[in-house]
């Protein structure tokens, strides 16, 4: 199957449904100060509490590479899926260019449940 505008085919073993993770910001003048850090793992905590989850997944813009490789490192990989831009959405704002889309990236929660020994 193949993600809603997806210019790449499905990873093997990827996941039709999983919670969403999105909307996140961190004021410039805070950022490095471990709070979205924080905000991420506060989301998956309670996406496994309170929907017993063992995957998350969001959308990041494709040209934010930086951001992309932030989330990397916090352990969220490419799923292989876009999705496109909602240009009409005024919740997402008002793009300046007509050529974005989303990628999907995913985490596997089963990690963060599992209590540490």
């Amino acid at each position: 199957m193949r993600g809603a505008g997806s210019s790449y085919p499905a990873c093997p073993g990827s996941v039709d449904v999983s919670p969403s993770l999105g909307m996140l910001a961190v004021d410039p003048r805070r950022q490095a100060e471990g709070i979205g850090r924080r905000l991420v793992a506060a989301a998956e905590t309670a996406a496994i509490d309170v929907f017993a989850v063992t995957r998350m997944e969001m959308s990041v813009i494709a040209r934010r590479v930086e951001l992309i490789a932030w989330y990397r490192r916090l352990g969220y990989l490419p799923t292989c899926q876009t999705r496109a831009f909602p240009y009409d959405d005024e919740r997402f704002g008002l793009p300046r260019s007509r050529d974005l889309d989303f990628i999907i990236l995913a985490r596997s929660l089963i990690a963060v449940a599992a209590p540490l020994s």
